[in-house]
């Protein structure tokens, strides 16, 4: 018990498992040295299990939170981008009002935009945001703090061009969501490396079409 417990040492100051092993020779050696092998490795086996225990609770624990904060970004994101198509749609019904009450797009330099109600789906597709509109859409504060929510660059002037890819001058809903949520955030590696692939892929058609 001494042996395990603390110091291995007879009154006299001479290791108890020396003595031992002189008086009962070579079998209490190796009984001694088994059983304190086991005793260590148990002990060493119960300190593993325990640490090992702790760390697969605290992963588990990290990938439940990290999954939450996910689910909440998610539904933040999606309901930000909601308000912002409210506004993109009601922007839409008071410019095209005004202008038939005026009949004049030039002097129209601002648009008193309310909350309203969101479009059902046979309406969406009939929206479409020309470069004019979205201009007079961005000056409003609710819409630039729904921009600053959704982490937009803050060139915002220039975001028409960005995602108006066909260069048809006016951005529907679906084209106005997929370019705002693509754009948001910082510039990463693989937005670099998506383009050079695409340009790339571009170029290899242009010369297969030159070659026939």
């Amino acid at each position: 018990f001494r042996c395990f417990s603390g110091e291995c040492f007879a009154d006299s100051g001479v290791p108890i498992a020396s003595v031992l092993s002189t008086n009962l020779g070579w079998g209490f050696v190796l009984c001694y040295v088994l059983s304190y092998m086991l005793v260590s490795m148990g002990i060493f086996n119960v300190i593993l299990a325990v640490y090992v225990d702790i760390t697969m609770r605290a992963a588990k624990e990290t990938e439940i939170s990290t999954a939450e904060q996910y689910a909440r970004e998610s539904i933040r994101i999606a309901r930000t981008t909601r308000e912002l198509l409210k506004k993109f749609a009601e922007a839409h019904r008071v410019f095209y009002d005004r202008e038939r009450e005026d009949g004049d797009r030039s002097m129209m330099k601002s648009l008193a935009l309310s909350a309203s109600h969101f479009l059902d789906d046979a309406n969406i597709d009939d929206i479409a945001i020309t470069k004019e509109l979205f201009l007079l859409v961005i000056q409003d504060q609710h819409v630039q703090q729904l921009m600053n929510d959704l982490d937009l660059p803050a060139d915002r002037a220039n975001l028409f061009e960005v995602i108006d890819a066909d260069a048809s001058g006016t951005l529907h809903v679906t084209e106005l969501v997929q370019g705002l949520l693509k754009i948001r955030g910082d510039l990463t590696k693989s937005d670099t490396v998506a383009v050079l692939l695409t340009a790339k892929s571009v170029h290899n058609m242009v010369a297969e079409l030159r070659a026939k």
